[in-house]
């Protein structure tokens, strides 16, 4: 019998891995894939505090993010520019494999072409079934932690929930004509009903390229194929792209723990919900949840009176950001372009820009948007978007 199943090798579940292997359990990764990192749906930017507060594989950065390109449904263009780098591009599939390879160095074992089709909790160990080279095997372990990412069936049966909303994402990586160095991030209800629309550029020692994308309340891939027309000039080879559709979880789920059972990551819902981000939130939730299960291995002890605090810790943790993230994310959602237009006049007025410039921070929203309704216009128009919810 294993310590603790991993289940999912994404850079969440594998980080969790990398932390609890070095502290001497036996652990193994069970990914369904052939390839770790394969398919990559991630638009691949992530803030500096992450690269900064854990230990990250380098060499996946393909760009940074010091400069960004606002447009607003009107295509009034905002640009600013940051005094140092805010975040990192990097190749998601290479991020996930370096991850992966710092958990195997340090003793945990990966497991290829491994679906977990089933989850039991037993008074002494959990038993997992998974599908592998055709045939249904099982794996015993003293604790399970879920990283699956955006499935949510295991999660279902053990009544931990899943997430209530979600916004579809549809996104492009693509030769284009012009080298950029700033990031665009395109708003409208035409282009991206209710959320927004992206252009990162990136390195490959190819020549330029970028990923196109969006994410949106409605059909991503419709809305995408309209974005990619109107930028027809600067994509090369439009007719050969490979859409890769995925979604994001706005909400966390309605219990991350179980008898000796924890939930990471996009599995457990914990995502930005501004921006739709959940690399650094997950990472967060990683090393938390990696120290309360080596607590539980000390004390051995595996119920969820134990297990409960990891969910106490990310919530004192992150708990306000995603509850505020949320309420503004859906209350900006009922916007009409006139709206936005307007809300775009007023962050980028001189009155609020200084504001703006003092509270930013990549990763942390919470005290910006607070900051901002405060201004009486932006006020007015929460208020009239609430009256529509």
């Amino acid at each position: 019998m294993r310590d603790v199943a991993i289940i999912g090798a994404g850079p969440i579940g594998n980080y969790v891995g990398y932390l609890l292997a070095t502290a001497g359990l036996d652990v193994v990764l069970l990914e369904e894939h052939a390839v770790v990192g394969e398919p990559a749906h991630c638009t691949g930017i992530i803030g500096m505090d992450a690269f900064e507060q854990f230990d990250l594989p380098r060499n996946a950065v393909v760009g940074e993010l010091k400069k960004v390109k606002i447009i607003s449904p009107h295509r009034k263009i905002f640009d600013y520019d940051f005094d140092t780098s805010q975040a990192l591009v990097v190749d998601r599939s290479k991020f996930d494999r370096g991850i992966a390879q710092m958990a195997i160095l340090n003793g945990a074992q990966l497991m290829m072409d491994a679906t977990a089709t089933g989850i039991e909790v037993l008074k002494d160990r959990v038993d997992i079934k998974i599908r592998k080279d055709g045939r249904i095997k099982r794996i015993a372990a003293k604790m399970a932690v879920i990283s699956t990412g955006l499935h949510y069936g295991l999660q279902e049966r053990l009544g931990m929930g899943k997430p209530r909303d979600f916004l579809k994402c549809a996104q492009v990586e693509t030769d284009v004509m012009d080298r950029n160095d700033y990031v665009e991030v395109y708003f409208g209800k035409r282009l991206a009903p209710g959320s927004f629309a992206w252009v990162v550029p990136i390195e490959t020692g190819n020549g330029p390229r970028a990923r196109i994308g969006l994410s949106s309340t409605q059909s991503a891939s419709a809305y995408l194929d309209k974005f990619l027309v109107s930028l027809n000039s600067r994509v090369l080879n439009a007719e050969h792209l490979d859409v890769k559709r995925s979604a994001i979880p706005l909400t966390p789920i309605a219990r991350t723990f179980h008898n000796r059972v924890l939930a990471v990551g996009d599995a457990a819902g914990v995502v930005k919900p501004s921006t739709g981000g959940g690399v650094f939130y997950g990472l967060i939730c990683a090393g938390i949840a990696a120290e309360v299960v080596k607590k539980a291995f000390k004390i051995g002890r595996f119920d969820q009176r134990v297990l409960s605090e990891y969910e106490r810790q990310w919530k004192k943790r992150l708990g306000l950001e995603l509850k505020i993230g949320y309420y503004f994310r859906r209350v900006a959602s009922k916007f009409t372009d006139a709206q936005l237009n307007d809300l775009f006049e007023v962050i980028t007025s001189d009155e609020v820009l200084p504001l703006l410039r003092r509270k930013a921070k990549f990763d942390w929203h919470k005290d910006l948007m607070l900051s901002i309704v405060k201004q009486a216009a932006v006020r007015n128009l929460f208020f009239g978007s609430l009256m529509k919810m």
